[in-house]
Parts: structure tokens; C-alpha cells; sequence
């Protein structure tokens, strides 16, 4: 629990810092006229920081599980590792979209954490249930983005 607790409240302060530094997205979104397109951002925003803490947490339930043999052992870093690819590309993608205002690679980014999300799934489907249905469901949420983001290149 101490794990999950400690990597949940590392994935909410990365998703909080993100979201500071890279500035207000209405202006961005209303420049586009894309504001009516998308969900309310209160809700985007709480789905954002919500799915943060819980990868966060995962990662942190996942290391604390102990090993029990090889392929278990790999199972769990290679899902740690593609949550890593997962993380760091949405959170270039909210850097991109919202910061500077790049849509093209801004979805790239969201592709790659979308396709690396659905390996960590894959990889700890077996061996890491738990962690593996939250990943699943932040992967879920990207995909949400991504056909947010794809109606919002295709309406300008």
C-alpha cells in the first residue's frame, strides 16, 4: 500500500506540474473552435489528473508485488517500461497541443502513448491484473483524447 500511495501521489504531482507549466488550454481550444467539440474541460481536467495518480499508484502496486520466477520478472518491466513511453508521450502531448500549439505532433505523441499503454496492458495482463485494468483504462481515456484530438484537426 505504501508503494501504490507513493507512486500515486507522484503521477498526480507530474500530471499537476504538466498542467501548470504548460498554461490555460481554453484560449488554445477556442482559437480552434474546438471548445464545442470537446467534453467540459472540469471533467477533462479531473480525468487527467485522476488517471495520473491511479497509473502512478499501479506502478507502484506493481513493484511491490513479488517476483515469483522470470518471466513474471519480465512481464513487470516491460510493462514498466512501455507505462514510462506511455507517461512521457501523453505528457508531450499535453505540452504540445496545449503549450505549443503543434497539432501534428502533438498527435504522433498521443499515438505512441496510446500504443505503448496497450503493450503495458498486454504485458502485465497475466501476471499484474490490478495494475493491468488501470493501465487498460488510462489507455481507454488516450484513446478518448486521440478521437478528441482527430475531430479537432479535422474541424479546422
Amino acid at each position: 500500500k505504501t508503494y501504490a500511495l507513493i507512486g500515486g501521489g507522484a503521477g498526480l504531482l507530474m500530471a499537476v506540474s504538466v498542467t501548470a507549466t504548460a498554461g490555460n488550454p481554453l484560449p488554445i481550444l477556442r482559437l480552434l473552435g474546438a471548445d464545442a467539440l470537446l467534453p467540459p474541460l472540469w471533467l477533462m481536467g479531473l480525468f487527467w489528473l485522476a488517471g495520473y495518480t491511479l497509473l502512478g499508484a499501479a506502478a507502484g502496486y506493481a513493484l511491490a508485488c513479488p517476483a515469483g520466477g522470470h518471466s513474471r520478472e519480465a512481464a513487470l518491466w516491460r510493462g514498466l517500461t512501455f507505462l514510462v513511453v506511455e507517461v512521457t508521450f501523453s505528457f508531450a502531448w499535453y505540452r504540445l497541443f496545449f503549450g505549443s500549439f503543434l497539432l501534428l505532433p502533438a498527435w504522433l505523441c498521443l499515438t505512441v502513448g496510446v500504443a505503448a499503454g496497450a503493450v503495458c496492458f498486454l504485458s502485465w495482463l497475466r501476471t499484474h491484473p490490478l495494475p493491468a485494468w488501470v493501465c487498460g483504462g488510462v489507455t481507454v481515456w488516450l484513446i478518448c483524447l486521440l478521437l478528441c484530438h482527430v475531430a479537432v484537426i479535422l474541424h479546422n
